[in-house]
């Protein structure tokens, strides 16, 4: 499903920057071992003394909210032929996400809390969760008109748990001194946001962030052109995301777009285990 409507929005928003090529392919090089998506995260507030088993036998609602495709989708359903279809499409993402943190919930905090969470489109109006997705954009936390509206759709709980989502992705080609070799690479990255809201006090008692990773690589011989000093500078290790940013030299004059056709990108990495990891380490976080 995921991979399905991710190809949808990008297609018809004209971002779809990975496609493969249809002709014989190069030989590729054998690739470093690629390990699973990788998740780093921090605490930006934190004042829930006993991490989520202090909150044991109370009521929390739970609003996952991703900017992409949601956004887009809703935005564009006037264009979709029908446009019940992209709310649908919308919805079902907002059911995965659901039960994703449902999931991450059971291995950090099983039972500690009554959590009621659903697709936020069947609890907010459009225009509500349109607002709350353009702040998940700007990078903007959420302030005091957002959580009376949340509390507005909310009912008795005791706290609200706002999830802002987000994910980025990256095509890249670049030189890398390994028998003469280039490389090219798809990454996602998942952003997730998390504020922890204590309905009695009236503000944020908990906050976090956390970013997900996860990457495809391919290498291809080295056109002949580009085997020169300067090209040659780029040694660099392939088998952590770190090393990414330096493949692609800076002034090296590397104009990628020519080699689409001969040496294509590897598909993106499908997000679900990356926004699953996220979730997991965004628990983690609020065990803490």
């Amino acid at each position: 499903m995921l991979k399905s409507t991710h190809a949808l929005f990008l297609l018809s928003a004209g971002l779809f920057f990975g496609c493969a090529s249809q002709g014989p392919r190069p030989e590729i090089f054998n690739l470093p071992s690629k390990g699973p998506a990788q998740a780093e995260g921090k605490i930006l507030k934190n004042e829930l003394k006993g991490g989520l088993s202090s909150l044991k036998g109370k009521k929390v609602h739970a609003f996952v909210i991703f900017n992409l495709p949601d956004g887009y989708l809703i935005r564009a359903k006037s264009k979709i032929n029908p446009p019940d279809y992209a709310i649908k499409e919308v919805v079902d993402l907002q059911e995965e996400r659901v039960s994703w943190l449902n999931e991450a919930l059971v291995v950090n905090c099983d039972q500690c809390f009554d959590l009621h969470a659903e697709p936020p489109l069947r609890e907010l109006s459009e225009d509500d969760l349109l607002r709350l997705i353009d702040k998940v954009s700007l990078h903007q936390a959420p302030v005091a008109a957002d959580w009376k509206t949340l509390q507005k759709e909310s009912g008795k709980a005791d706290y609200i748990w706002l999830i802002f989502g987000s994910e980025d992705y990256e095509q890249r080609r670049g030189p890398v001194k390994k028998n003469g070799v280039l490389s090219a690479w798809s990454q996602i990255e998942v952003t997730l946001k998390s504020y922890l809201y204590d309905r009695a006090k009236g503000k944020v008692i908990h906050a976090s962030e956390v970013v997900a990773k996860d990457f495809d690589l391919a290498v291809y011989p080295l056109p002949t052109e580009m085997q020169d000093k300067q090209t040659a500078l780029a040694v660099t290790k392939l088998s952590t995301l770190d090393d990414l940013s330096a493949l692609e030299p800076e002034g090296s004059g590397f104009d990628s777009t020519q080699f689409d056709n001969q040496y294509p990108y590897p598909d993106v990495p499908d997000s679900p285990n990356v926004v699953q990891k996220g979730l997991l380490k965004m628990l983690e976080l609020a065990n803490q």
